[in-house]
């Protein structure tokens, strides 16, 4: 009784291993065997699965958060494959916000980065368009519009403007779509 006991056991634990979590950094054959050499070069993704990417941080007035969010968006690997916009809430904070998106490309982009600004007029005063999430949420609206509908763009990815993203952000986004 024991011996089958044992041996239900074993035949059970080989059908419940449980899942391992891949390791956190590639190894180094696995770098090699990705980028086709020993020296662990990256590849350059090309977007063939995006044909006119673009990423639209949308911003209110918060001046020093919008720097670091653009400013990382333009350090990132790739961010040239991406048309960048600044998506613009509040009409008077319209001119400080455009300066400093003026300021940012210039100084991360070496001035030949383009990054468009868009601006978004209130549509009424209603009570849940003056709201936070309301104001939120047509925000979001009027980007994914003016992304899709207006410049027709591909793909849209959207960006709060208290958001840094990482050095591969658009790696990604470029590797997921193949």
């Amino acid at each position: 009784p024991s011996s089958s006991s044992s041996s239900s056991a074993s035949a059970s634990s080989s059908l419940t291993t449980p899942l391992q979590k891949p390791p956190l950094h590639p190894t180094e054959s696995e770098i090699a065997r990705n980028s086709g050499s020993a020296s662990g070069a990256t590849k350059h993704p090309q977007p063939s699965k995006m044909a006119n990417p673009a990423l639209v941080i949308v911003a209110h007035a918060r001046e020093n958060y919008l720097r670091r969010s653009l400013s990382a968006v333009l350090k990132a690997d790739h961010s040239e494959l991406f048309k960048i916009y600044v998506s613009l809430d509040s009409p008077p904070n319209y001119g400080k916000m455009e300066n400093l998106v003026r300021q940012v490309a210039a100084e991360e982009g070496g001035g030949g980065v383009d990054v468009n600004v868009l601006k978004m007029r209130p549509r009424s005063n209603s009570a849940f368009e003056s709201s936070g999430i309301g104001r939120i949420s047509r925000h979001h609206e009027f980007a994914l519009k003016q992304g899709f509908e207006v410049l027709g763009h591909s793909h849209v990815i959207i960006l709060e403007e208290d958001l840094v993203v990482a050095k591969d952000f658009f790696t990604l986004f470029v590797e997921a779509s193949d």
